[in-house]
């Protein structure tokens, strides 16, 4: 069976990496087509291709160009074509929304010049803005022409249904944890790292893609009540701003706090080396997104323990929050101080967190799939 998938986040190497992972089944070559450079919407972030290792099952050709636009769509069609007529492929995936123009453009090849080939897409955007009317008459036509959907969770599901999509659904959670060595094995040495990073021997972190003042002015009052010797790393767009400069310096925290006005993958991913306690990020912020999401799997599969901003299995909203700010800064004071010297606390605190991940092995999803994939082509 031959895959061709076409994805913007594979610039990402994690996500390259789970695709890869449909490459392992010997009867499945997997062939991807990125663009050299990809822009995340939600923080403006830039990320650039990285060397991939490849093998006989696994192939990458990376465009010098941008995916998701009209213009750049139209551009790439003759490379598109030639990719697809030579390939061959038995599925195309078009990671891209449904009325989306990359996926258009594939499901207009599929019908003119590949009428064998069946066409995927991926539903991740959990939002549902209103289209405009020639997007829905978009996104209605290629409904018809899709085998199937991957959708990223159960209410984008359901929204798809609702829409009237007929095809194939199969849902895979953003956090789904495959196992991998990206961050890699190698040994720390985390106190004289915290030392070069100017932190103290106690790290608390809290990642946001772009921050929000009053959460992050939460943490802070938290930290204040905290013994010296432990230090906070916020790292996030906007952190640096006047309000909560101002805050750490009138509680005497310059040198205990430590700003990174940077959501960088690699970046983050050196950071959480050395954070000991990770605060849940608050779950119904406008700025959530998959990099996000990717950070949170890695300290979940650190074991580094989540104090949450939530009760039970409800997510609590930033109304909810701001309506008492004393009662959540005393809580979430306890929650650090109690994970710092209970290891059953600490313990408890990581299952929970392991919960989130998918409850099925990576290779038991993977089989799945492949047998969605070739019930469809028989």
């Amino acid at each position: 069976m031959k895959i061709l998938i076409v994805s913007q986040r594979a610039v990402i190497k994690r996500h390259c990496y789970k695709f890869k992972q449909l490459s392992q089944n010997p009867n499945v070559q997997v062939k991807i087509l990125m663009p050299h450079v990809w822009k995340e919407k939600n923080t403006g972030k830039v990320f650039r291709s990285s060397k991939v290792d490849l093998d006989s099952n696994f192939d990458v050709l990376v465009y010098r160009s941008v995916f998701g636009h009209l213009f750049a769509s139209v551009f790439t069609l003759l490379i598109d074509l030639w990719q697809g007529l030579t390939y061959y492929p038995d599925v195309i995936w078009v990671d891209d929304e449904p009325q989306g123009a990359l996926l258009t453009k594939w499901i207009k090849i599929k019908k003119w010049f590949m009428p064998w080939v069946h066409v995927f897409c991926t539903a991740r955007d959990p939002r549902f803005k209103q289209l405009m009317p020639a997007l829905k008459k978009i996104e209605k036509s290629n409904f018809k022409r899709l085998s199937c959907a991957f959708s990223g969770s159960r209410k984008v599901s359901d929204h798809l249904l609702r829409k009237g999509f007929e095809g194939k659904l199969i849902e895979i959670p953003a956090d789904l944890k495959f196992e991998n060595n990206i961050l890699g094995n190698e040994k720390l040495d985390v106190v004289r790292k915290k030392e070069s990073l100017g932190l103290g021997s106690v790290v608390v972190g809290y990642i946001e893609p772009i921050v929000t003042d009053e959460i992050v002015s939460i943490i802070i009052k938290a930290v204040a009540k905290i013994p010296k010797n432990l230090s906070l790393i916020i790292i996030g767009e906007g952190c640096q701003g006047y309000a909560l400069q101002k805050l750490i310096h009138g509680l005497g925290l310059s040198s205990r706090v430590k700003l990174v006005s940077d959501f960088n993958y690699e970046l983050i991913s050196e950071y959480l080396k050395v954070i000991d306690v990770l605060v849940d990020p608050v779950y119904d912020s406008m700025f959530w997104n998959e990099l996000l999401e990717d950070v949170i799997d890695d300290a979940i599969s650190m074991d580094i323990p989540l104090i949450p901003f939530k009760t039970g299995n409800h997510v609590i909203t930033l109304d909810q929050i701001l309506s008492d700010p004393e009662a959540k800064i005393q809580e979430i004071k306890e929650n650090i101080d109690l994970a710092l010297v209970d290891q059953a606390y600490k313990e408890e605190l990581v299952q929970q967190s392991k919960k989130r991940v998918f409850d099925i092995e990576p290779k038991e999803f993977i089989q799945s799939t492949l047998v969605c994939l070739k019930s469809i082509l028989k």
